[in-house]
């Protein structure tokens, strides 16, 4: 029966995968019939990673980043706005 509780309260104690041992080899194979035309393959990254990526810079500065791409100056405008919000 898998555990049903938080295992790890801090970043110290979590245990995290390590790719050259714990994880088995994964073959990645994008199927493209032909005659039909693309209709993409990277949809889930190209929403999660930025929300990912966004989240951990408000966790640490305190920065909101709601519009990618996150360029210098909409993460320095963030910052700043923190700054002066707190």
């Amino acid at each position: 029966m898998p555990l049903r509780r938080v295992t790890s309260v801090d970043w110290s104690s979590y245990a995290s995968l390590y790719l050259d041992y714990d994880v088995p080899a994964i073959e990645t194979v994008f199927v493209t019939p032909a005659g039909v035309p693309a209709a993409g393959a990277g949809e889930t990254s190209i929403t999660l990673v930025p929300a990912g990526i966004g989240n951990a810079v408000f966790d640490a500065t305190g920065a909101r980043l709601r519009d990618v791409p996150f360029t210098p100056a909409r993460v320095l405008a963030a910052l700043r706005h923190a700054g002066s919000a707190g």
